[in-house]
């Protein structure tokens, strides 16, 4: 029968289709196992997706089996879940920073505080239920001092806005400016810095302890352009108004009529407040002045700008919905 014509061209036909089918199978396959990646990446599983690649013999290796499909699966959700989660923690982080950057810059450094040490002790809140009550509990908790820190936070606000005027101005000059003095008989943006910080160092140390002249003070020296750089005056900057307000911090308006000494001359604590904010505000005045002139063309209006007061008004009254 193999003889036969017949036969041998249907067994040749039937050969022949084998081999087709057995050429066309990988590429079957193949299709299957690019459109099964495909889904897997679009899901956002590369890692699948990979697996896939790899248990097709397209990268080498075993066929990934049902079994191990669903395992890398329960993995990446697994993954995806510890990803969440290391947010969650990093913007919870965030929330305490903002809260309490917030409270301080109403000046309220004892709600700062509080929400610090509680958060050390309890842990970062997981929910904004559990934020409320945080914040409900710590404003409870300071409601009595808070409401009776009236002045005292008028005072802390306004000490934060002397503060901030000088550095922005500063921070528009030079660094090669910053010891020029206008003559001979002027002092330079350093030496009034160091001189402002110098006075607040005394004044505030110990404040309600202690005379505000401190024997140690040696006064004259502040007036000696010895800062190097821009970096040891801002530490020096900042450690006069760190003494300040670690003082005013837990200070309230009860205390206000207590007395304090300055070189041994007795005042109130309300008025020992008020001469330091306007000797500051004194010595502010010297530093836009001369960082104004020293800045020359590269200088940024820190207020109205000259010829604006009308729309800068009425931008006001829009704002405030009058």
């Amino acid at each position: 029968m193999h003889r036969d014509p017949v036969f041998q061209a249907a067994y040749n036909q039937w050969q022949d289709e084998l081999e087709q089918d057995a050429r066309a199978r990988p590429a079957t396959l193949a299709d299957t196992a690019i459109n099964a990646m495909k889904k897997t990446f679009e899901d956002g599983d590369a890692r699948l997706a990979l697996e896939l690649f790899r248990g097709n013999i397209l990268l080498g290796g075993t066929a990934v089996r049902l079994t191990e499909v669903d395992e890398l699966e329960a993995r990446n959700r697994l993954d995806r879940k510890r990803r969440r989660m290391k947010l969650e923690r990093e913007n919870r982080k965030l929330d305490v920073d903002e809260k309490t950057e917030r409270y301080l810059d109403r000046g309220e450094i004892d709600m700062a505080g509080g929400l610090r040490n509680t958060i050390r002790v309890f842990g970062v809140p997981q929910t904004r239920r559990r934020w409320l009550g945080y914040t409900q509990a710590l404003e409870e908790l300071f409601r009595m001092n808070t409401d009776n820190r009236l002045v005292v936070q008028s005072f802390l606000a306004r000490f934060r806005d002397q503060k901030q005027t000088v550095e922005r101005a500063v921070g528009q000059v030079p660094d090669d400016k910053l010891h020029q003095p206008l003559d001979e008989n002027t002092n330079s943006l350093t030496v009034i810095m160091k001189h402002m910080a110098g006075n607040l160092r005394s004044r505030f140390s110990d404040f309600l302890t202690s005379d505000g002249e401190k024997p140690d003070r040696d006064r004259d020296s502040e007036f000696v352009d010895d800062l190097p750089d821009r970096a040891a005056l801002m530490a020096f900057w900042e450690s006069g108004w760190k003494c300040l307000f670690e003082s005013l911090g837990p200070l309230t308006d009860n205390e206000l009529p207590r007395t304090v000494t300055i070189r041994g001359q007795v005042h109130s604590v309300a008025d020992a407040l008020a001469r330091a904010l306007a000797h500051q505000a004194y010595h502010v005045g010297q530093i836009v002045q001369l960082a104004r002139f020293l800045a020359k063309d590269r200088w940024e209006t820190m207020t109205i700008a000259r010829g604006q007061s009308s729309a800068f008004n009425a931008k006001m009254s829009e704002r405030s919905g009058r």
